[in-house]
């Protein structure tokens, strides 16, 4: 169901923002206060009832709820004709088709690369994409897929070098698949596959949970370079400083945690830890995070990809999805969620080291639209 949820200013003897139309009410009681400047850490605070009055937050706050809501186009699909289903069973098949669509899109799953050099009989991911998009259709309720556009409307979807923008890369073809996902217990799933045969293999997916659940997002990134270097990374991110500030009652948590360091715990080649080269693991980075680099006796990797990175990814996105079925909503938590889904992503599009590559691919307006806009959503430029 979509909140309907609008923010403005009250009259000036005022000094809080209230909800005009409250589907499920903002509590009055929350104030809300920006930090700093654009790239920093957004934060609640729920002891003062009042805030400066800044514009560019009123912007930055009517976007992240206008994001919440979304247009009718983003989360139901058109209908016409008639039918004879019920509306449910209409609403399940019209469903079930933009995902089909959404995942089929631009020959997906492509069986061969771009680039006629590269040798292999797949690329080198696609197995974690074909599992993954399995595995969502089998198991999340009301799985639907979205559109991939810029806020000026432009199809993100796909991009190949050469062609769809102009590159700095000719000569060396490349090519990038993405597509999102919706369900009742997820907000947006993105699924992103860069092509460049043996060059660069990439698989990236990103998890939100629903706003009504204060749950940590699962951030998925696989990475292959010249066939030889890798960096594989699964984590369930935390949205607080914190992984123990999640709202969520903690009986719901902690048999997660142990879970994942179960797992952790069996895959010696996933336990590396972070360089501070572009992010700070004390941000948004769990104590349980999944890290695989090459090799360090320089036998070959695909054995470690297989072997051990694929079952243990596969219990995280299977162990999450579990989590979050599990829990029980709390309408409460949207504005505080959202706050702190906002914060990710200004975090995230600030670093991303992708943002250059994609650049010199396929041209820095393209790259800055797409890194804001798509990949973390609730950034700003």
């Amino acid at each position: 169901m979509v909140r309907a949820y609008q923010v403005h200013r009250t009259p000036a003897s005022s000094n809080t923002y209230q909800n005009t139309q409250p589907y499920r009410a903002i509590p009055q009681h929350h104030a809300w206060r920006e930090h700093g400047s654009r790239r920093n850490r957004w934060s609640m605070d729920v002891e003062r009832p009042s805030i400066q009055d800044d514009r560019k937050y009123v912007q930055r706050l009517n976007h992240v709820l206008q994001y919440w809501n979304g247009s009718p186009s983003s989360h139901t699909p058109s209908r016409g004709g008639t039918s004879t289903l019920s509306k449910s069973e209409t609403a399940g098949a019209l469903h079930e088709q933009s995902a089909h669509a959404s995942a089929t899109s631009h020959g997906m799953p492509w069986r061969s690369s771009i680039d006629g050099s590269y040798s292999h009989e797949q690329l080198f991911y696609m197995p974690f994409w074909e599992w993954q998009v399995e595995f969502m259709k089998s198991t999340l309720t009301n799985f639907r897929g979205l559109p991939v556009r810029s806020r000026s409307g432009r199809d993100m979807s796909y991009v190949e070098s050469g062609t769809s923008v102009p590159t700095r890369s000719s000569g060396k073809p490349m090519r990038m698949h993405t597509c999102c996902f919706a369900s009742d217990e997820y907000k947006q799933i993105r699924l992103t596959t860069l092509d460049a045969g043996p060059r660069t293999q990439v698989f990236t997916s990103l998890w939100y949970p629903n706003p009504e659940y204060d749950l940590p997002v699962l951030g998925i990134d696989l990475l292959q370079f010249n066939e030889k270097k890798h960096l594989c990374v699964v984590d369930f991110q935390p949205l607080h400083t914190s992984e123990n500030d999640h709202t969520v009652d903690r009986r719901h948590v902690e048999p997660r945690q142990e879970t994942l360091a179960s797992i952790r715990s069996q895959y010696p080649s996933l336990q590396g830890s972070m360089t501070k080269r572009f992010y700070d693991e004390t941000q948004f980075f769990s104590s349980q995070m999944l890290l695989a680099r090459d090799p360090p006796d320089g036998s070959d990797p695909t054995r470690m990809v297989n072997d051990e990175l694929f079952p243990a990814y596969q219990r995280y996105v299977e162990t999450h999805v579990e989590m979050v079925q599990s829990a029980t909503p709390d309408p409460s938590t949207v504005p505080t969620v959202l706050d702190r889904h906002a914060a990710y992503d200004e975090y995230s599009a600030a670093r991303d080291p992708a943002h250059a590559l994609l650049a010199r691919a396929f041209g820095q307006d393209w790259a800055d639209e797409y890194v804001y806009d798509v990949l973390f959503p609730l950034s700003q430029k």
